[in-house]
C-alpha cells in the first residue's frame, strides 16, 4: 500500500471479490474472535495501512526484548482491528511505542529516518518468495505452510499431516 494507506473497504472488496465476500470474511473472523476474546471492529477500520513502519517498530521492540516486542505487537493489533487506528501513522506508532515501554524520542528519530527499512523490505521479499501473500500465514519447519485465519482444529490437523509426512519420508530412507 502507499505510505498514506488505502480505502480499506474498497481494497478488501477488490482483493476478495466484492463486498459480500468481505462481509462473509468479517463475520467468520468476528465469530472466531468472540470465541477467543478478540472484539474485532471491522467497521471502525477506514484506512488499510502501509505497515512497513509498524514492522520497523516491531523490529526495534525486539532489540529491547521479547516482552516489549509482544506488547508492541498486541498494541498494534488492538489499535488496528479493535480501535480502527491507522497503524501506518507515525503518531499512532509513537503512542504504541511509548505505552509499550520504548523511548518515544528514540522511536521518533528512527521513524523519521530510513533505519532498518532495507532489512524489513528484504524480510518481506523473502516471505513473498516463500509464498506468503497475506496474514496470518504459518510456516512450520521452514517448509510447510498454512494460510489464513484457521480454527485450532485445522492447525492441529495440519501439524498431524506434517508429522505423518515427515515420518513417512524418514521411513523411506531405511
Amino acid at each position: 500500500y502507499p505510505k498514506e494507506g488505502v480505502d480499506q473497504k474498497k481494497a478488501l472488496a477488490e482483493k476478495l471479490g466484492g463486498e459480500e465476500r468481505v462481509a462473509q470474511a468479517h463475520k467468520m473472523l468476528s465469530d472466531y474472535g468472540r470465541e477467543v476474546g478478540i472484539p474485532f471492529n471491522f467497521e471502525a477500520i477506514k484506512i488499510g495501512p502501509n505497515t512497513l513502519d509498524a514492522h520497523r517498530l516491531i523490529h526495534w521492540a525486539m532489540i529491547e526484548g521479547r516482552e516489549k516486542q509482544d506488547k508492541v505487537v498486541a498494541a498494534l493489533f488492538k489499535a488496528n482491528f479493535e480501535e480502527g487506528h491507522n497503524v501506518g501513522d507515525h503518531a499512532v506508532l509513537l503512542d504504541i511505542a511509548e505505552k509499550s515501554g520504548l523511548d518515544r524520542s528514540v522511536i521518533a528519530s528512527l521513524l523519521a529516518s530510513d533505519a532498518d527499512r532495507d532489512l524489513i523490505v528484504a524480510e518481506i521479499k523473502a516471505a513473498q518468495e516463500m509464498g506468503v501473500n497475506g496474514v496470518p500465514f504459518f510456516i512450520f519447519d521452514q517448509q510447510y505452510a498454512v494460510s489464513g485465519a484457521q480454527t485450532p482444529d485445522v492447525l492441529a490437523n495440519a501439524l498431524r499431516d506434517i508429522a505423518k509426512a515427515k515420518s513417512e519420508a524418514r521411513s523411506g530412507l531405511n
